[in-house]
């Protein structure tokens, strides 16, 4: 499996991250990355299903941003002051 933008010069993937898989994403065929992408001012995080090769959601942030798993594996962007959940 390989990541790549359409258009190389817009963006680049600067970071791939993942947690474990919970027994709900088992029972339901999901395994999903986490992909920060840069553009020149700002970025987002790619929630990506890897069994199902679709992007689930996307969401803008800052350069800062970097996603963070609590003890039950859910997944948070901590950008700046702010937590936002991503599942």
């Amino acid at each position: 499996m390989s990541f790549s933008l359409d258009e190389e010069q817009d963006g680049k993937i600067v970071s791939v991250v993942s947690k474990a898989q919970t027994v709900e994403d088992r029972e339901k065929g999901n395994f999903y990355v986490y992909l920060k992408v840069l553009f020149r001012d700002h970025s987002c995080i790619l929630k990506y299903n890897l069994l199902k090769e679709n992007e689930y959601t996307s969401i803008d942030c800052s350069t800062e941003a970097v996603v963070v798993f609590d003890h039950d594996n859910d997944a948070y962007i901590f950008d700046k002051n702010s937590l936002t959940s991503v599942n």
